[in-house]
């Protein structure tokens, strides 16, 4: 129905002076893009998104819900590392020495997960820290997105 509907107002609006007729969407928003393409439309190019935000709290909060509106879980957790970390896990962060880095191990989580034979768990993310008495600790974090509330 979306895409007949898409494409009878293209062809209201280019016969009726319209010299081109296009098509913005957010690239996450998957089923608007199928529309647009099953209509013809063809994607010319993608925009980069910008937020003008009045402090580092509210920046922090517009960047992780467009990760999560995106199902972007693993990007919004890599991004914000630290401050995930340090609000979901204090005692965990606390014992952390960030000043030496951190590495996310990707192609080894891939490589652990294939020897198990568990399948592929996107939202699933292995990182290398290191601790504050030198000690070198891998965390393997998961992640679910619950989309219904809890009676507690």
């Amino acid at each position: 129905m979306a895409t007949l509907t898409t494409a009878a107002i293209v062809d209201y609006a280019l016969s009726h002076g319209f010299s081109s007729v296009g098509w913005h969407c957010e690239e996450y928003n998957l089923p608007s893009m199928k529309t647009a393409e099953k209509a013809g439309f063809k994607l010319e190019r993608k925009y980069i998104q910008y937020y003008a935000c009045a402090n580092e709290a509210f920046h922090l909060e517009e960047t992780a819900q467009f990760y999560f509106r995106a199902k972007r879980y693993k990007e919004a957790v890599e991004s914000y590392f630290q401050d995930f970390l340090r609000f979901f896990f204090p005692h965990i962060a606390n014992d952390i020495d960030f000043d030496k880095g951190y590495e996310f191990l990707d192609k080894e989580l891939k490589r652990i997960l294939r020897e198990a034979g568990t399948g592929k768990r996107y939202a699933d993310i292995l990182v290398k820290v290191y601790l504050k008495d030198g000690q070198e600790e891998w965390l393997l974090i998961h992640i679910e997105v619950q989309g219904y509330g809890d009676k507690e």
